[in-house]
């Protein structure tokens, strides 16, 4: 039986390795329903490295493979985007630059919550 106390949540998920994806397992068992948003050619790298705990940590959650440097998934995702109440992420700062920089992907409906999955003093970002 599913866990009623987050039914109707729809979460989109575009963290990677374990942190992000053990944050929204944990959405997703409490009723939320979680989107895994992975890019093309081999996606979360966990999927490679450690396929049992890739299932683990993914279970219960759907997925879609987009590539956020293209204008067409940019496209898709703002469409996710308009019917998600939250997105959950683990990008490098730098990132954004190649995605056209991250606001217009998760600001184009500001009343969405953003969780940022990573660490709060990143050594690659400490000198930003």
């Amino acid at each position: 039986m599913a866990n009623p106390l987050l039914e109707g949540v729809r979460i989109l998920d575009l963290t990677r390795l374990l942190p992000g994806p053990f944050c929204t397992q944990y959405f997703a068992q409490l009723g939320a329903e979680v989107i895994k948003i992975e890019e093309p050619g081999g996606g979360d790298y966990t999927r490679a490295m450690m396929p049992e705990l890739f299932a683990v940590v993914n279970r219960g959650k759907r997925s879609i493979t987009l590539d956020l440097r293209l204008e067409q998934d940019q496209q898709r995702f703002k469409q996710l985007v308009a019917d998600a109440d939250m997105v959950v992420e683990s990008f490098r700062r730098a990132c954004g630059k190649h995605m056209g920089g991250t606001s217009p992907l998760f600001l184009s409906r500001p009343e969405v919550n953003e969780l940022d999955s990573r660490p709060a003093s990143h050594p690659a970002e400490m000198h930003e």
